[in-house]
């Protein structure tokens, strides 16, 4: 069975960004160091310690006090706390779980530029959580993110536009944003993008260049995209029928818990794969 062709990311990130820290033996006495400039007021060094309470790192794990120190930077303009103050908010780690709070942190960080920022307030407007819902101000925040290279947004401007969410569909604007988030090495798009020529259900059919987006994808470990690349393979759909290359990709596929592909090695085994 084939994957459905999309999943839709009208999801908010919630990853905590965190910059290259110094080495576990050096952090001990950095934190030390962060401490006095952070009491001090320095911006810089209380998102640091923010960090480092937030991994555990030179200190003991404490949400609450990652949340303190990333609070007082972010209100001093620090871009790089804001937005992690904003993913503690939407979390609920060392804060109470508050959307309305994680979108204000957002909107600061994203009119600095901060591209991870632009997405989640793009979001959180499409979805209308923590603010009142404004597909046209989400999908301007998705396009300006998208020019500074944002995958994921690029990506979710071309489920917007194959799904007509909040606008009217649109197959061929949705393949230049999928083949965008594509070119920049998203596999899951990859994929999709190569079922659709595949399928021909949003793009002309076309095996060459299903099969050039499947192997990109493969390539990446995604396991659709390995049990497609055995299955053109095994077919000779859009490349030369090659059964050992085809089996080799679906192992990879199997390997991932693929089912499908778990049944052609099963096959292969009782003599059911044939050349």
């Amino acid at each position: 069975m084939y994957r459905t062709l999309f999943s839709v990311l009208l999801m908010l990130l919630g990853t905590i960004r965190i910059v290259a820290q110094p080495a576990d033996v050096l952090l001990r006495e950095q934190v030390d160091e962060y401490l006095i400039e952070a009491r001090r007021g320095v911006s810089e060094a209380q998102y640091n310690l923010g960090v480092c309470y937030l991994n555990g790192k030179g200190v003991t794990q404490s949400y609450e006090e990652a949340a303190k120190w990333l609070e007082k930077a972010a209100k001093q303009g620090h871009i790089e706390a804001q937005y992690n103050l904003g993913v503690c908010y939407l979390k609920g780690q060392g804060v109470g779980q508050d959307y309305a709070e994680a979108v204000k942190w957002f909107a600061l960080a994203a009119e600095k530029g901060d591209v991870d920022a632009m997405y989640n307030l793009a979001t959180s407007y499409m979805n209308g959580e923590g603010v009142v819902q404004d597909i046209k101000k989400a999908m301007l925040l998705y396009e300006q993110a998208s020019a500074k290279g944002h995958v994921q947004s690029q990506r979710v401007l071309g489920d917007c536009y194959f799904f007509g969410m909040g606008i009217p569909k649109d197959y061929k604007k949705a393949i230049e944003w999928y083949t965008l988030a594509a070119q920049n090495g998203d596999a899951d798009t990859q994929y999709e993008l190569g079922f659709m020529y595949y399928t021909g259900n949003g793009a002309e059919k076309c095996d060459e260049m299903a099969v050039f987006w499947f192997r990109k994808s493969a390539e990446l470990g995604n396991a659709f995209a390995q049990y497609m690349m055995g299955n053109c393979l095994e077919k000779g759909e859009g490349i030369p029928q090659d059964l050992d290359e085809a089996m080799l990709w679906y192992e990879k596929a199997a390997a991932q818990g693929h089912e499908g592909a778990m049944k052609k090695i099963e096959g292969k085994e009782t003599k059911k794969w044939e050349k």
